[in-house]
This record gives structure tokens, C-alpha cells and sequence, in this order.
């Protein structure tokens, strides 16, 4: 999967102060500790939806989104895979760059916990699979 990342962009996009803990590897993210080693496919990067949108619930300017997705490592010529709760920024990304391959993922990383779990593997090493160490 991380060679991948080479060619795609895989975007996350959840509510801002719940995703940067999970995401930036300074707290657990409620998956089960002892089937998936981390909380975050390698390679995706984040976009909080709430980050694109103005506070006059509009969104931002299209100038100031690109910006704002370029930072994260976004690459327009590169096909986009984003998740069920990134609907909001696969519609932005559809009609700020329509000649970009865009697909939305329509699950969540609790069901790649069941059915893929190897690829839920960066991140910070949940506890309890730490503690399996010591037994």
C-alpha cells in the first residue's frame, strides 16, 4: 500500500480536533488494539472538512482551498481516493478540479480493521498491543 501512495492521494477529512490527536500520533483511535497496528492507512494526509468551510458557513474561497489542500501534500494529477466523511471534500475536489480522477471510499477505518487490517498500520502503536510484548 505505501508504494501506492506514490500514485494515488488518499485523503482523510473528519471533524478537525478529533482527527489531529488520531492523526498526529498523540492519542489512540478507538481501533482494537489487537488486530490493527496503528490508526491511519501509511500515506493518507488530512483535511478537516471543517477547516474548508468560512465562518459564514460558506465555503472558502477556491484560491484559499487549494492552498489549503496543497499542503497536505494533495497532487491534482494524481488519482484521489477520499473517505465516506470526506463526501464534502469529494465534491470540492470534483468541481475545483474536474479533470482529476476522484473516488470516495465508502467506509470507514473500522471496517479496514475487519477486513484489512495490515493496512491500518501507521501511526501511534495502540496500548494494548504494546502490552501483548510483555506476555
Amino acid at each position: 500500500m505505501a508504494n501506492l501512495m506514490n500514485f494515488l492521494n488518499v485523503i482523510q477529512c473528519n471533524i478537525q480536533d478529533y482527527v489531529y490527536v488520531h492523526f498526529n500520533n498523540e492519542q489512540e483511535c478507538g481501533l482494537n488494539a489487537f488486530v490493527v497496528p496503528g490508526c491511519r492507512i501509511p500515506g493518507t494526509h488530512n483535511v478537516p472538512s471543517n477547516e474548508l468551510v468560512g465562518p459564514d458557513g460558506l465555503l472558502l474561497p477556491q484560491e484559499e482551498i487549494k492552498t489549503k489542500l496543497s499542503e497536505a501534500g494533495f497532487d491534482e494529477k494524481k488519482p484521489t481516493i477520499t473517505e465516506m466523511q470526506a463526501s464534502i471534500l469529494s465534491t470540492i475536489l470534483d468541481n475545483f478540479f474536474p479533470n482529476a480522477p476522484i473516488k470516495m471510499y465508502n467506509g470507514s477505518l473500522k471496517e479496514m480493521e475487519i477486513h484489512a487490517p495490515e493496512r491500518v498500520s501507521d501511526g501511534v502503536t495502540p496500548i494494548a498491543a504494546s502490552l501483548n510484548a510483555f506476555f
